[in-house]
Parts: structure tokens; sequence; C-alpha cells
């Protein structure tokens, strides 16, 4: 939702602003902790994207001989990385896995200029998102492009510390989409024969993730059909009601 200091009209945009492609990942804080390396995601210490990216930040860091010193680093500071690999349940497919450094922060709450954050990028041989030499009025006509799986881009204004997410109008669609890959969710677009519709316009690997839950609900729904239909054919031809009720709950325990 685009708040009222967001709006172009209210946007800085003659001073300094850089581009850079917004990506569809976790985002990873770094910390010391006990004196080892720790991780964790903006709402929990022991999430699965805090775990997974601790195992690949330790071992890329054992690789380039820099754990050290990277341990050292966060004695001051804390490195904001996006984890993004193939197993993340996020819109966007990423082929590759990686911790990509998005910005440094002191613990005295200052932010270290991206030039210095793309130096430092080099000393640990970390990844940085795609920059573009877009400025703020070319970032926003992306808004109505095809996605060409990718979220979007973020203006970031290093004087302030201002960040702007533009995000293409489709990918915001998908991911409000995604809000529906539950079981709930897909049996009520069954319920509603939209499923034909709801698949069409995803990309491939999202609509794999639904066609294994329409799939299982499916399988679900004929067991539950067969069972509501044995027990239809044996109450039928019962003479009281109080028989059919009896049958019928011995059948719905073994049902439920």
């Amino acid at each position: 939702q685009e708040m009222e200091e967001t709006k172009l009209e209210n946007l800085p945009i003659e001073k300094e602003h850089i581009t850079t492609n917004k990506l569809d990942g976790s985002c990873i804080l770094t910390f010391i902790k006990n004196g080892e390396l720790s991780t964790s995601t903006p709402g929990s210490f022991k999430s699965a994207q805090a775990i997974w990216a601790l195992e690949w930040l330790n071992k890329h860091l054992y690789l380039e001989n820099r754990l050290a010193e990277f341990k050292f680093a966060n004695e001051e500071q804390t490195f904001i990385f996006e984890a993004v690999y193939p197993g993340s349940a996020n819109v966007i497919k990423y082929d590759k896995e990686c911790c990509i450094l998005l910005a440094i922060m002191s613990h005295n709450g200052i932010e270290t200029h991206p030039n210095v954050v793309n130096d430092v990028a080099k000393v640990f041989n970390f990844e940085r998102p795609a920059q573009y030499t877009l400025n703020i009025k070319e970032a926003r006509s992306i808004k109505g492009l095809p996605y060409n799986n990718t979220e979007g881009d973020v203006i970031h204004w290093p004087e302030t510390g201002l960040r702007v997410k533009l995000k293409y109008d489709e990918y915001a669609m998908l991911h409000k989409l995604k809000d529906s890959f539950t079981e709930k969710g897909v049996c009520e677009i069954l319920a509603e024969s939209r499923y034909a519709e709801f698949v069409a316009i995803l990309p491939t690997h999202l609509r794999e993730q639904a066609d294994d839950l329409a799939s299982a609900l499916r399988s679900k729904f004929y067991v539950l059909k067969n069972e509501v239909e044995d027990i239809y054919f044996n109450i039928k031809n019962l003479k009281t009601r109080k028989e059919q009720a009896l049958l019928i709950q011995t059948f719905t325990k073994r049902i439920w």
C-alpha cells in the first residue's frame, strides 16, 4: 500500500538514488551469539530460512577462508541478506542458492553506504542485487509490464536511508493468489469450478504446487464420497430412524 511519503510527488527525485532488483527471498540478519555466527529472520530465530542461511554462510565463508573475519565484522555490525534457493516457498523461482548481501547496519543505527557495501561484498565474495541505471520515474513504469520472473525494483536514497519498493502488477497478483495455496483455498476454488482459470495464469513451478494440492484434495473427496454412499446403501432399508442414526454414528467414527 502506497503511503503519503512514498507518492511520486513527495519523493526526493532530484537527490542521489540507486535502483536495484527486488529479490523474492527471505530476509536474513546475522549476529554473534556466544562467540558463534548466528542468523535470524525478522520474525524468528529458528525459522527454516534462518537455519538454511546459517548453514550456507558457514560453508561459504569456510571455503573462502573468511569465517573468522566475518565473525569479527559482526561484533559491531549486522549484515542483512536475502536468502534465495529453489526450495523457498515464494512466487519467484530461483535456480541458484545463495545469500545475497543487501545492506550493513552498524549497532549504533548507521547504515553503511552502498558503495562500501559493494567493497565488503567483494572481500567475502558475496553476491549483490543487480543495480540499474533507471531513475525513479523510469523505474515506476515497470509496474504494468510482464514480471519476467522478478518481483520488481527497490529505489534507495543512501543519504536518508529511504527505500521504496516497486513491484510488478503481475507479481503482486501472483503473490495474492499464492495465499490461496492452502487446502482450504484450493478446495474453495475447486468447489466453485474456477480451478482451470486459477492455474492458467500461474508460472510452471506454482502451477505444480497447486496441482499437487488439488490432486490430494480430489483423492480425499472421492474417498469421502465412497464412504457416504456406503452409509446410504446400508441405512436406506432400515425401518426406524433410531437404527439409521446408530449405524450412521458407527460409520462417521470411521470416516472422521
